[in-house]
């Protein structure tokens, strides 16, 4: 089938506060993806499982579940919540704790950390999306709260994103693209930062649209020598609508099933299911992976909600 087109429309043509992304010929209105105005910050890091790979990202069998590709995450960063990112002090070892939704409970391990890995590894600033108004109202009487009104996009970002990775997820030797810093030089380690090895890495969010990257280095290298400050850059997307993935995206659909068919090919609802897991039955929406910080509450399946 044909991939829903992401590049957003004139803000004057928007529903409520939020613009349509482009509709496919024949869709109505309320049957379209819409983004917010307002920006976000997010936050996460890579899981350090070295059964994943980034080039296995676009399967197109298996949706990228937050659960699989991400150890820890944090969406909606207020104004001065700031982190240290990387840091030669940093041994590695047992990190931090990770609770992933198994059926009816949350289980939790500790993540081990790579050697100088800090509290997340890459940040998106990126306006977040919102379901279409008719899955909004389908479900508008469900007895819990579906989250459908900001939708972070993740792990990939279909439009209007920027994003910064200092840290990816080790892979092998088909992928040392991926690989970061030793004492001299970069591509070098598998799954270690791409900061230079003597430096500290904080960064600090300032604004819902804008962030700090300070670097701090330990000791002076030697003359002759640069010193590389950001050497991993940073992008923005303006769409990353392709057929591949198109594919990605059908992958999803099988989570979905039961729900209005609209959100089959909806992007904001591509996202929603990688984040959330959620019965048709009971619509409880419970994270994937809880967000950094959040409490395990008590899950028992409510009784069934009618959506409409």
């Amino acid at each position: 089938g044909d991939i829903p087109p992401t590049t957003p429309t004139d803000p004057g043509h928007g529903h409520h506060h939020g613009v349509h992304a482009q509709a496919l010929p024949g869709d109505r209105p309320e049957d379209q993806d819409e983004m917010l105005h307002e920006m976000a910050t997010g936050m996460w890091s890579d899981a350090n499982d070295g059964l994943l790979s980034w080039k296995n990202l676009f399967n197109p069998n298996i949706p990228p579940l937050w659960h699989k590709m991400f150890s820890r995450f944090k969406t909606n960063l207020r104004a001065g919540a700031g982190y240290l990112m990387a840091s030669p002090q940093i041994a590695g070892g047992p990190g931090f704790n990770v609770d992933v939704f198994d059926r009816d409970h949350y289980q939790r391990w500790q993540e081990p950390l790579q050697e100088r890995q800090g509290y997340f590894d890459n940040i998106h600033v990126a306006p977040p999306m919102r379901a279409p108004r008719s899955i909004r109202e389908f479900f508008k009487n469900a007895s819990q709260d579906m989250r459908l009104d900001n939708i972070a996009m993740a792990p990939f970002c279909i439009h209007d994103c920027l994003h910064m990775h200092w840290r990816w997820l080790p892979t092998g030797e088909d992928e040392t693209h991926l690989w970061g810093w030793d004492h001299e030089k970069p591509y070098a380690v598998a799954g270690v930062p791409h900061i230079p090895a003597h430096q500290h890495l904080r960064v600090e969010v300032d604004a819902p649209h804008a962030f700090s990257y300070a670097v701090q280095a330990d000791s002076c290298l030697e003359a002759g020598r640069w010193q590389y400050v950001m050497h991993e850059g940073m992008a923005f997307g303006n769409s990353a609508a392709n057929e591949s993935l198109a594919q990605l995206m059908h992958a999803g659909i099988p989570l979905l099933q039961g729900f209005p068919t609209v959100a089959y090919k909806s992007w904001s609802m591509f996202y929603w299911t990688l984040r959330y897991q959620c019965s048709i039955t009971s619509l409880h929406p419970r994270e994937r992976l809880l967000e950094d910080g959040a409490q395990i509450q008590s899950v028992p399946d409510p009784a069934p909600s009618k959506a409409s």
